[in-house]
């Protein structure tokens, strides 16, 4: 349980949390609510033909006022015709709501999701696997799409009851005071019901909005992993861990409707309770000629307005608690740390000559011991850095520090003489082209995996590129060349081929600076000879930085970088006596 999940979300710190969101849609929600206001009015209006229908022509009086200059029959159609007016525009401004609240849904959905993910984009390594995959996936689906119900939806509808239910109750006291003291009694019992419940309809929504999220991780992960637990044969225990995780799951969800139910009843035998007392109050003065028939009918009408409440409080109830749960999962993304301190740069860099470690250390949080220490570097463009060192003394580390995805404790890094804190972070990671060893595919097809650094990239490019490293022949073969589509695995690919498919992307690039972790795991001899040849004219006019013992590729550094020494050294002649 995450530090957020001790404090129970409150709407208004959601409504502060997300109002930018709305704010940019603010005419479209005044206009909204405006039109709520509007149809309320109507609905106030709509009884009071009745009563004089009632009170004024069905009794046999003389109905006053404009209607007296008509015929008995001519006034039933007149005020029968009000009432239909009446509800066909309070029909017509409802639809107008329901669609403009439609419309700010659908946009605040799509400009929260591009805020969760822009965030996601920068977060650090150790604030982005706090969170399983699944979950964070949730969060960007299901968990938008509530907040924003709530928001464009549930908020609305609740606002309007409450404006439906104070207008109502001053109409009900205007009329006759003493039934309207019985409204306003029933309505007080039913708003301590619900100050009473809704903290537990709160509870039960955050804990089944916690198992769903680990029942949706655990799907993610079953499937990234199927191919694993088919080898072994762990069908059973996989599919034992994932029905206790879904029946918690489902427990959760029965429990939240126990209480939504429970909330439900008691509002219901309020409800009912209140328009019998009502009824016999009123009853009692129609018969003892304190009021009449009508006034007792709009009466009765207005309660009726006033239960309708009471009758959605389950639906209105239920997605409040469970978008304030939602909205809070969602704020503890926002809410976790980028990957770097400052994102404020200003400088634009538009190409890499030189990037220059002074004094470089890093210390991974919770760790006694630093795992890089002073280090000292100069990195420039034309030519090639073979940096190496036993497994965990910080190549990796160095290579995401330089990429800023990670800050260092102490030291500088400093593009061409310029501190990274004072570079535009996009224009910064613009200029490198990088082959990590789990490189990433989006599912496509060849030809948006080959373009992805670079749009104008020509079929002739790609194809050159392709044959540097030796794949023309594989995708040449499949239907479609360049147009076959491969999937987010890329299942068609053996590992060799995947990492050679990364190594043709980066080299379209054209980024000023290449790095590349490990290029040559899983390939073999010949396709080795073929890579190197083009990473011989490719470090001519880039800056290689590779990550890497292979023999071809010590070769062709002009500097090697041994982190497992004592000192960061770079003596190369000496050291390549030593390791080849």
């Amino acid at each position: 349980m995450t530090a957020n999940e001790h404090c129970s979300p409150t709407l208004p710190k959601t409504v502060k949390r997300f109002w930018p969101l709305l704010a940019a849609q603010r005419w479209r929600v005044g206009a909204a609510y405006g039109l709520s206001t509007v149809n309320v009015g109507f609905g106030l209006l709509i009884p009071w033909p009745l009563k004089f229908l009632i009170d004024d022509v069905l009794t046999g009086n003389t109905a006053s006022g404009p209607l007296q200059q008509f015929s008995p029959s001519t006034q039933v159609l007149l005020l029968c015709g009000a009432m239909a007016v009446l509800a066909l525009l309070a029909a017509l401004t409802l639809s107008m709501e329901r669609i403009l609240h439609a419309r700010v849904h659908e946009q605040f959905a799509f400009t929260l999701r591009d805020t969760i993910i822009a965030h996601v984009y920068r977060l650090s390594r150790f604030s982005r696997h706090a969170e399983r995959s699944g979950e964070l996936t949730m969060r960007l689906s299901g968990d938008v799409h509530q907040v924003g119900r709530m928001f464009c939806k549930t908020l609305p509808n609740a606002v309007k009851h409450l404006l439906v239910a104070a207008l109502t109750l001053i109409v009900i006291f205007g009329i006759n005071p003493l039934l309207g003291g019985i409204a306003m009694l029933v309505a007080a019992v039913f708003a301590a019901v619900v100050v009473r419940n809704g903290p537990r309809l709160t509870a039960a929504a955050k804990r089944k909005r916690k198992l769903e999220g680990a029942v949706s991780a655990l799907t993610q992960e079953t499937l990234q992993g199927l191919e694993h637990i088919q080898a072994m044969g762990l069908e059973v225990n996989a599919r034992r861990r994932y029905l206790a995780e879904a029946q918690a799951a489902l427990q959760a969800g029965v429990r939240e409707i126990q209480v939504a139910v429970g909330l439900e009843r008691s509002s219901q035998v309020i409800a009912g309770v209140g328009v019998a007392v009502i009824a016999a109050v009123g009853g009692h003065r129609v018969l003892s000629d304190a009021m009449t028939l009508g006034t007792l009918t709009v009466c009765l009408s207005y309660v009726a307005q006033l239960m309708k409440p009471l009758e959605r409080i389950n639906e209105i109830a239920s997605s409040m608690s469970q978008g304030l749960v939602r909205a809070e999962r969602i704020d503890s993304v926002l809410s976790a740390q980028t990957a770097v301190d400052t994102l404020n740069g200003t400088r634009l860099v538009p190409t890499i000559d030189t990037l220059s470690c002074r004094a470089l250390s890093y210390q991974y949080p919770g760790l006694d011991a630093g795992i890089l220490d002073d280090i000292n570097i100069e990195f420039r463009r034309g030519e090639c850095f073979a940096i190496i060192g036993p497994s965990g003394c910080g190549k990796t580390t160095l290579l995401r520090l330089l990429l800023r995805l990670q800050t260092p404790t102490r030291g500088d890094i400093l593009c061409d003489g310029i501190p990274y804190d004072d570079i535009d972070l996009l224009s910064l990671q613009s200029n490198f082209a990088v082959v990590f060893q789990n490189a990433h595919l989006f599912a496509g097809t060849y030809r948006e995996v080959l373009s992805e650094l670079r749009e104008q990239t020509t079929e002739t490019e790609m194809w050159q590129a392709l044959d540097d490293v030796a794949l023309t022949d594989v995708i040449s073969a499949l239907p479609g060349g360049l147009d076959a589509v491969i999937d987010e695995r890329a299942d068609r690919l053996s590992g060799g081929q995947k990492a050679r498919l990364m190594l043709a992307r980066a080299l379209l690039g054209q980024r000023s600076v290449v790095i590349l972790d490990e290029p040559f795991a899983n390939i073999d001899h010949e396709s080795k000879r073929i890579i190197l040849e083009r990473l011989k004219r490719e470090k001519q006019s880039h800056m290689l930085i590779v990550v890497s013992h292979e023999r071809v590729l010590l070769e062709l550094a002009d500097h090697i970088i041994n982190l497992g020494a004592a000192e960061a050294r770079n003596d190369v002649p000496q050291m390549r006596r030593e390791l080849l």
